[in-house]
Parts: structure tokens; sequence; C-alpha cells
């Protein structure tokens, strides 16, 4: 699927930057990759107590969540 096209895609450029003497520097990429995935793991552990439960996929969800949050009607904050 996605993983397939994005390499797929990818394969004109990574073969121009090799004819122009520019290589692909795997090992660093897959640093790269295993870095961000890490902290990809970390903010999303912490979007997701910060969301109490919410899912951050679901707009109606994330938009409860901010009214809530910045004191919008029917929020404890507003009524205050």
């Amino acid at each position: 699927g996605r993983a397939y096209a994005l390499m797929r895609d990818a394969q004109p450029a990574v073969v121009q930057m090799r004819l122009v003497g520019m290589p692909f520097d795997v090992a660093a990429q897959r640093e790269l990759v295993a870095r961000l995935t890490e902290d990809r793991e970390r903010l999303r552990s912490s979007l997701e107590r910060e969301l109490g439960g919410r899912n951050p996929n679901s707009g109606p969800q994330l938009s409860d969540w901010l009214t809530e949050s910045l004191g919008g009607a029917g929020s404890p904050l507003h009524d205050s």
C-alpha cells in the first residue's frame, strides 16, 4: 500500500542523487526514522494523557476538548 507507493515515488529522486554524486545514506536514514518513530510514540502517549482519553484523530472530540480547555460555552471555566 502506502509504504510501497512512497518508496516507488522516491526512486527517481534517489537515482538522480546517485547520478550526480550524492549517495543516499541508508544508515543515517534508518537512524533518523528510528529516532522520529520514538519521538512520535512519546508525543502520542503525552497527547493521549493530555486529551483525557479523547481520540486525537476525531475532529468532534478535539473540538470538545478545545472548547472545554479554553473555557468555551458549556465548559466549567466559562460558567465561573
